[in-house]
């Protein structure tokens, strides 16, 4: 796989993998086939819809997570909508804003109230990239 679309689509691929008997505690689930990674705190407002594996030690709030997301580890994730996607490790996103169809890198930071949350974006953003309130800056 070289291109994006070729990486969402193997993505999609592994996690129709994932075993169908997660208990997620602390958070709303629509269908099956959940990973949470050991140390990742769940809090207010998550909702995640099967298949979706999120990395350990990673911390999600008021976020709608899936169907098809994978979230490396140790990522913060707040106040977005993200399917179809891949957020590789130590990302950092905080809407409100709506992913879809996204490869976000590595330590990426996205802080950007002006997109706003109902409008799906479809960004690939590369590794130590931050945006914020819809800037591009790379760092």
């Amino acid at each position: 796989t070289g291109k994006v679309q070729d990486l969402l689509r193997a993505n999609q691929l592994l996690l129709d993998q994932l075993p169908a008997d997660q208990f997620v505690p602390h958070a709303s689930v629509l269908g099956e086939k959940i990973h949470v990674g050991r140390g990742t705190v769940l809090g207010e407002g998550v909702e995640l819809v099967g298949p979706v594996m999120i990395g350990e030690n990673c911390s999600l709030a008021r976020c709608r997570i899936g169907p098809y997301v994978t979230i490396g580890t140790g990522s913060d994730i707040q106040n977005a909508s993200i399917e179809h996607s891949i957020i590789l490790g130590d990302a950092t996103i905080d809407g409100p804003l709506c992913l879809v169809d996204s490869m976000i890198g590595k330590s990426v930071i996205i802080r950007s109230p002006a997109w706003g949350g109902d409008v799906p974006h479809r960004v690939v953003v590369g590794d130590k990239t931050v945006i914020l309130h819809g800037d591009f800056e790379h760092s």
